[in-house]
Order: C-alpha cells, then structure tokens, then sequence
C-alpha cells in the first residue's frame, strides 16, 4: 500500500475576529567575541521575547512576537540589524497554517 500526502486547504467561517500575534525567527551572524554584548542588546528590544545561542553558521536564534508585524519589520531593521558586531541576519516569518490540515491516504 502505497502513501500519499495530500494537502487541503480549508477555510471556515468566523464569527469573531481574534488579535494574532506574529512570530518571528531570525538567526543572527556575529563575531565571536561580541555575542554576549549583542544577546544583551537584543533582550532591551520590546518585541524580542527570546534569545538563544547557537552553533553552526549562525551564533544566535531570536524569537520575535507583537500583534504588529510592521513593528517587527522596524525593529529589525532600525535595532536589530545597526548592532555593532552583527555580520549578517536571516528573518524568517512564521505562516498561518491554522487553515492547512494534513491527510494520508
């Protein structure tokens, strides 16, 4: 029996509109020796709600939340990415999958 994933895209009525927050990760290349200064930096900023560091190409994961992703487009750009010591970011924006349900036939 072979396996198949199929994917269906369903949209249902709503009634009431709920504020949806969005989420954001971005992954931050820095200098070594300033991941300290720059994770602390990060945590002044009011739409960072965590920082982690982590190896690899990048040194840290920061998880952005607000009920505006206009705020969290400025604070990148105008906060996050002026950091002394910042090589390089990559933002990743979470989807809306809340309408995508996965079926196996």
């Amino acid at each position: 029996m072979a396996l198949s994933f199929k994917t269906i895209y369903r949209r249902e009525p709503t009634t009431v509109q709920k504020t949806k927050h969005s989420t954001v990760f971005v992954l931050i290349s820095c200098d070594q020796n300033t991941t300290e200064l720059i994770v602390e930096e990060l945590k002044t900023i009011s739409t960072v709600r965590k920082t982690e560091r982590v190896e690899g190409i990048y040194n840290i994961l920061v998880i952005m939340k607000s009920n505006s992703i206009e705020k969290i487009k400025q604070s990148i750009a105008h906060k996050i990415r002026i950091i002394e010591g910042i090589r390089s970011c990559l933002t990743l924006f979470e989807i809306d999958s809340s309408n995508l349900e996965m079926e196996v036939t």
